[in-house]
């Protein structure tokens, strides 16, 4: 379960006080980034259950084997809310990936006016943490654009984000070289696709990138590691103090 991911536990009680503040909002920034790890594969997984509703749809045939016209009103009425359904679900997988970066900022500015934290946090995974991110997720800002707005770009005009050259995605659509192509959300073949400042992009609406977002989230969570084990071992050695001072003499 995700929402059970245990977040950093390094020790409020044992920072300097004027840190104390400072690093309580950073545990609740811990949880707000498993929380859009969970929100992506809610999202997902709406998506999911969706196209597998809507592929499971079936048509009423009479005698005559023609479709009956209830059953073709019902399919169509039932068609038209899971592909809804599926792309509240992308949209909103988008926008989770998009808030999960967010936060992940203001995590760092936070934990950057806290000396003893960043003395002890290892930056090099958190740097390696920030570069899996950028790795997984190229196009995110623009995905996250479109799904958010998805009026605007047209709206505004649809050429600062067309494409008119020839493309290939993930070997599902070639368009020939010298067509202006506009996209806003169009799913194909599981990638919630847009065009963006003259390039095709898109994400995998499945659960493999809902793992690639988990894979972050605990690379970057193992960059405080350091930082708890430091306390860990102030805990035990107060602990032996306490011990040798209750020992008879």
């Amino acid at each position: 379960m995700i929402l059970a991911t245990p977040t950093p536990r390094f020790l409020t009680s044992r920072l300097p006080p004027e840190e104390k503040e400072k690093s309580n909002k950073l545990k609740s920034i811990f949880n707000d980034l498993v929380a859009r790890v969970a929100e992506l594969d809610h999202a997902v997984a709406l998506y999911g259950v969706s196209m597998k509703e809507l592929d499971g749809l079936e048509i009423v045939r009479d005698e005559m084997g023609m479709p009956t016209q209830e059953s073709m009103q019902r399919r169509s009425t039932l068609s038209g809310r899971y592909v809804t359904w599926g792309n509240m679900g992308a949209r909103c997988g988008a926008m989770a990936v998009y808030s999960f970066y967010q936060i992940l900022q203001a995590a760092g500015a936070i934990a950057n006016k806290c000396p003893t934290i960043i003395q002890y946090q290892d930056h090099d995974i958190k740097r390696a943490a920030t570069k899996l991110f950028d790795a997984n997720f190229p196009n995110f800002a623009g995905v996250r654009y479109h799904a958010a707005h998805p009026g605007e770009p047209a709206a505004k005009g649809s050429d600062a984000h067309s494409i008119n050259t020839g493309v290939n995605i993930e070997g599902v659509m070639d368009i020939a070289s010298g067509v202006q192509v506009f996209m806003s959300g169009t799913m194909i073949d599981d990638h919630y696709t847009c065009t963006y400042e003259g390039n095709m992009i898109s994400y995998h609406v499945h659960i493999a990138t809902v793992n690639k977002l988990m894979d972050v989230l605990l690379e970057y969570f193992r960059s405080f590691e350091p930082l708890a084990a430091h306390h860990a071992a102030l805990l035990d050695q107060e602990m032996q103090l306490r011990q040798q001072q209750a020992a008879p003499s």
